[in-house]
């Protein structure tokens, strides 16, 4: 029967030695019972040293440094609870420091508290990459502020300064086909300039959208009712072009969602028009989905709205430049689309994603945020 027990023993303390995980044993009387190699290590103590000490002894209570690590203890020793886990610094002896994953619990014994287990892990290099990861993001979130800014400035620049010019021009120019004969020779010089000034005219406008989209006014929208509209509005457009749209529509989440209702339409509509326009064919196929889900980046949860479609998609070369304002390969369009539907989607706090491949179509996928329920 000893050999039997001496083998368990042996087995339990190998598995225990084998763990990428530290374990420290506490027994009542506050001293270090039990830690395995993993433990050691991380903590920077040699086992000599370790065991059979006070845990306030080691690790003094009085130290700054460690102040925050400690209170895990003393919290489990005053208040006895269970199954807590907290990141917390950690300054090594050799004066190293650490970002530790702290995990404790009572270890008990007939139903008697008999210790305190303490799982240590090492989460430095992950931690590091976390926060390297939240400042590129800030970083970013910055730089597409100064861009909405500086396209801002522009934007009102051009609306200031051509309107009025454009204005006269064109007025004149189309006052003058109006009165001219049929058979002048120089109407098609004219048309030529009010083919220009259109163009001009709905860059000014374009420009002016964009200007006009300021922070989001946030209420509880039927989402369902908000993607049919777009439809419907879209649906005149590509009746306009000689096309049809066989739609698909998913909305496997909730119907209620917390967003601005009329720039959120805008935006929809503007990823229609898009695709619509993209159609290789006389029938296009159109595919909306909308899901709830989150990632290990953000584990709050968002509401995913991806919009599909089948048309030319967007080539290698171009797709790094579709969010730069007036960037477009259409002779019809001015390029300040996709950038006012960036500026909405970051207006509710989110982020938007395209994915295309020249030939098979593309897919935005925006992500939303998901307002807590008051």
């Amino acid at each position: 029967m000893d050999l039997i027990n001496n083998m368990e023993d042996i087995f339990i303390r190998n598995i225990i030695e084998s763990l990428s995980v530290g374990i420290v044993v506490i027994n009542n009387g506050g001293e270090i019972f039990y830690a395995n190699d993993f433990a050691l290590t991380t903590l920077g103590y040699v086992k000599e040293k370790f065991l059979a000490r006070g845990w306030g002894e080691i690790f003094s209570f009085d130290v700054g440094e460690n102040a925050e690590f400690n209170q895990i203890i003393i919290d489990v020793i005053m208040g006895e609870k269970l199954n807590m886990h907290r990141e917390v610094d950690y300054l090594k002896p050799d004066g190293k420091k650490l970002r530790l994953s702290v995990a404790t619990s009572l270890l008990k014994d007939k139903g008697d508290v008999a210790g305190i287990v303490v799982l240590i892990d090492d989460i430095t290099e992950v931690y590091e990459l976390r926060r390297l990861e939240i400042c590129m993001l800030e970083e970013q979130q910055r730089l597409q502020q100064d861009l909405f800014e500086g396209v801002n400035k522009l934007a009102m620049s051009v609306a200031h300064v051509i309107r009025n010019p454009i204005a006269s021009i064109g007025g004149f120019a189309r006052l003058i086909l109006k009165k001219a004969p049929v058979d002048w020779p120089y109407r098609g010089y004219l048309s030529s300039i009010d083919e220009g000034i259109q163009r001009l005219e709905k860059i000014v406008s374009s420009v002016k959208d964009y200007t006009d989209i300021n922070k989001a006014t946030i209420r509880r929208t039927s989402l369902s009712g908000l993607i049919a509209t777009a439809i419907r509005n879209v649906e005149v457009i590509t009746k306009k072009l000689g096309f049809s749209a066989t739609w698909d529509v998913s909305l496997q989440c909730g119907d209620d969602v917390d967003v601005d209702p009329v720039l959120l339409l805008g935006a929809v509509e503007e990823i229609l028009y898009n695709s619509v326009e993209s159609f290789v064919s006389s029938a296009g196929k159109m595919r909306i989905k909308a899901h709830v889900g989150n990632d290990s980046q953000n584990p709050c949860e968002e509401l995913y709205l991806e919009i599909e479609d089948n048309g030319s998609g967007i080539s290698e070369k171009e797709m790094p430049f579709i969010f730069d304002p007036f960037f477009t390969t259409k002779t019809s369009n001015v390029g300040v689309g996709l950038l006012k539907v960036k500026k909405i989607v970051a207006a509710h706090g989110g982020s938007i994603y395209v994915d295309s491949k020249k030939g098979t179509g593309t897919k935005v996928t925006i992500r939303l945020p998901i307002l807590p329920k008051t």
